[in-house]
């Protein structure tokens, strides 16, 4: 695919009552992002805020009875969400891969109005530069990737039991000693996955969505799940290199369907 064709022209468009139409599905990634990523066997370009996430966000701002200011405002927020993860070192060419981002991030930040221009081609493109975002992308583990669902996938964590056994991502950076004070609780050992929580909490917060699914502090270094999470922990990551057992499969969404032949 080259950049110049909108490959997402039937999925979101403006309908003839002015009003935006997102269809089920996903945009494709520009043609230069997925020349950044070698995409090998079993593994996914992953987002640490989904596809659906994006689409509810920006899709439900849109929507709503804000003025035009405070839909530039909120959606410049989400925005930043995405910007402010980090250019992952799975990308080939790191130097390419920054320009990218600041180019989509400019482009996006300029041309939010057009989400409700009724111009077909800019809200198209401006979906397919969100979505290829390359601060929230990273190539990763393709068998939690489709997992994840519409959960933030952090990049690096540590997460300990209620035992203070700790399960932790693939590289992580620096994890945190002194395991008992941080039992049953996800750390954060990243910042810029912090920071994308708290941009997507603020953003969430102030529009009445119920996201993240993470629930986190203000602070956003680490935070400890409320009862209704405990079931569900970091296994909600791409950064996992384990595989479950059926004796795990409890901690995880009872949506998801399982392949048994992986276990």
């Amino acid at each position: 695919m080259n950049d110049n064709t909108i490959s997402i022209a039937e999925k979101i468009y403006f309908d003839d009552d002015g009003q935006l139409v997102i269809i089920e599905g996903r945009p494709n990634f520009t043609s230069a992002v997925e020349k950044l990523f070698d995409n090998s066997f079993n593994m996914h370009i992953c987002h640490s805020i989904s596809w659906q996430t994006m689409d509810d966000i920006v899709g439900g701002i849109v929507k709503a009875s804000y003025d035009a200011s405070k839909k530039k405002e909120l959606i410049s927020s989400f925005l930043n969400a995405l910007y402010a993860g980090e250019v992952s070192s799975t990308v080939k060419n790191i130097r390419t891969a920054v320009t990218l981002s600041d180019e989509y991030n400019t482009w996006c930040q300029r041309n939010i109005e057009s989400l409700w221009s009724q111009n077909n081609g800019l809200v198209q493109t401006f979906y397919q530069k969100m979505f290829s975002q390359v601060h929230n992308l990273r190539l990763d583990k393709g068998f939690w990737n489709i997992r994840i669902q519409m959960n933030f996938d952090p990049r690096h964590w540590v997460h300990y039991n209620d035992a203070g056994v700790a399960d932790m991502s693939d590289d992580n950076p620096n994890p945190p000693s002194g395991p008992d004070v941080y039992r049953n609780t996800f750390v954060l050992t990243s910042d810029a996955d912090a920071r994308q929580l708290n941009w997507l909490a603020a953003v969430t917060s102030a529009i009445g969505f119920g996201y993240p699914d993470f629930v986190q502090n203000k602070l956003g270094v680490s935070f400890k799940f409320s009862e209704a999470y405990t079931w569900q922990p970091v296994l909600y990551s791409s950064s996992n290199s384990f595989l479950i057992n059926w004796d795990q499969k409890a901690y995880l969404n009872e949506y998801i369907e399982w392949d048994t032949s992986k276990f």
